[in-house]
């Protein structure tokens, strides 16, 4: 069996075959920390109809989980399973189907302890039917090639880079969820968490080029705060974010 950094490619554009390793690897672990995974890279690579298959299967794993456990990763993917509607539809129907939705996506969207939260929210500005509070990145000179990325809310979208960078709730509580496909920037080998001084509070290894991290966070006092991707404690990508009790 493959290791995840050892089936991505160090090429700009992924290679085909090593992405194809990539997804066979992680589709054979049948846990829920790996399908979410694939989940990601399949959507990534637009390969909806498995991405469908997909959801299937992380909805049958949500059964030995907690009842709130169960519905908050069921809630994420009526959201993922909604924007592949979307993304399968005419154009002139994408918003239509957002509207259609709109009962089932203001609660999560309102709701900080949601998985899908952000996503929900981007879906309902998107078609004028609610506006919430923008994220605002805070400047750091020593962060390089942050013009590389798109930043929207607590998202960093593909822009000329392809590393993918995901984080939520934001506001946190108690655990935040680090979602990255690092398929360009293979260095990087962990993430730390700064105070608003500079004060680095904690790092956390990162193993491999694709993964989803929760770092426990119900220790730190409010405030705002910085994550910061890097290698050997030199950042590369940075996000703020705000601990909240």
């Amino acid at each position: 069996m493959y290791a995840v950094r050892d089936v991505i490619s160090n090429d700009t554009t992924p290679n085909k075959q090593y992405t194809n390793l990539l997804l066979n690897d992680l589709q054979n672990r049948y846990n829920i920390y790996s399908q979410e995974q694939v989940l990601f890279l399949q959507k990534y690579l637009n390969n909806y109809t498995d991405a469908l298959n997909t959801i299937t299967t992380l909805r049958n794993l949500t059964a030995n989980l907690s009842t709130y456990q169960a519905e908050n990763i069921n809630n994420w993917l009526d959201i993922e399973q909604l924007q592949i509607n979307i993304a399968l539809a005419d154009s002139a129907y994408k918003d239509s189907i957002i509207i259609n939705n709109a009962d089932m996506l203001m609660p999560l969207a309102q709701n900080n302890s949601q998985k899908g939260q952000i996503k929900a929210q981007l879906l309902l500005e998107s078609v004028g039917l609610a506006q919430f509070d923008e994220y605002t990145p805070l400047p750091e000179e020593q962060m390089s090639n942050k013009s590389a990325f798109a930043e929207t809310k607590n998202n960093v979208e593909i822009g000329k880079s392809q590393d993918l960078l995901y984080i939520y709730p934001n506001p946190v509580n108690n655990k935040l969820t680090v979602e990255y496909a690092l398929l360009v920037s293979t260095s990087i080998n962990k993430l730390g968490i700064y105070d608003i001084k500079g004060t680095l509070i904690k790092t956390v290894p990162i193993k491999e080029q694709l993964g989803l991290e929760k770092i426990d966070v119900s220790n730190l006092t409010n405030g705002t705060y910085i994550i910061s991707f890097g290698t050997n404690g030199i950042g590369k990508y940075s996000k703020k974010f705000i601990v909240k009790h």
